[in-house]
């Protein structure tokens, strides 16, 4: 052995192991998404016929911005848009085309924080082609809206083990009542929105000051079909509720 090497070798180890023992203060990340949702559905936004008290929480606690916008509505772009920081013109989703596919070498803020040590974790919708591309999270829990089959979506697996898997419009029905209250045909407590939030829970309760992670949610509500579980069917039963506000260019020919 060459003289020095020894020690040079225990220096190395050492200092591996004060790097692991060292805590990480960095913050975590946790983004919530939900779908399709207008600001006069948020009663700290202003629509004071709503009932939101979480969300009513968390712009109390932070910042509610009122003149928000995305570069492309629709949901693939604008997902896209988010994953990368980059518009259309460079990652290629323009619309909800089923056969795009990101090119790749873009970078993307899990496959970057996924290299500054982060766990990056994703769980519910995340409208992504092919479903399982990663895009630098370590593990996806997939909740899609149309899944292909049971095997690649992980909360269709979850009602299968807990009695449901008989169940096919498990996000409501689609066709003919699509724009229809609809009901749940699953107890509030195996919907898919309340799956979202308590592999949440776990995840977080779990991690408590390992390590820093990212955690994404995507729910599909209130994206339509409106499937209301029955606890909640007749929560706005009797309000007074306005119609939508309407956009000063309709009924306006272009």
């Amino acid at each position: 052995m060459p003289l020095g090497q020894g020690n040079t070798s225990g220096a190395a180890h050492d200092q591996a192991l004060a790097a692991l023992r060292r805590k990480d203060d960095r913050p975590n990340i946790l983004i919530m998404l939900t779908d399709q949702q207008r600001a006069d559905t948020i009663c700290a936004a202003g629509a004071d016929w709503m009932i939101t008290p979480n969300l009513n929480r968390l712009a109390a606690g932070g910042c509610l911005f009122t003149h928000a916008y995305s570069p492309n509505p629709i949901c693939m772009p604008a997902r896209h848009n988010l994953l990368t920081g980059l518009t259309a013109r460079h990652h290629g989703c323009a619309d909800n085309m089923h056969d795009h596919v990101m090119p790749h070498g873009l970078p993307t803020y899990p496959h970057l924080l996924s290299d500054d040590g982060y766990e990056t974790r994703t769980i519910g919708k995340n409208h992504f082609r092919p479903r399982r591309r990663h895009h630098g999270y370590h593990r996806m829990q997939l909740m899609s809206e149309v899944p292909a089959f049971r095997e690649e979506d992980d909360y269709l697996q979850y009602l299968q083990r807990e009695g449901y898997g008989h169940i096919h419009n498990v996000h409501g029905v689609r066709n003919l009542l699509y724009m229809l209250p609809q009901r749940a045909l699953m107890p509030e407590q195996h919907h898919g929105t309340t799956w979202v939030a308590n592999q949440a829970i776990d995840f977080i309760q779990k991690n408590h000051g390992r390590h820093p992670w990212l955690l994404k949610l995507g729910w599909i509500a209130p994206h339509p079909p409106f499937n209301v579980p029955d606890e909640f069917a007749d929560l706005y039963a009797g309000a007074d509720i306005p119609m939508p506000a309407a956009s000063a260019l309709m009924g306006v020919s272009l």
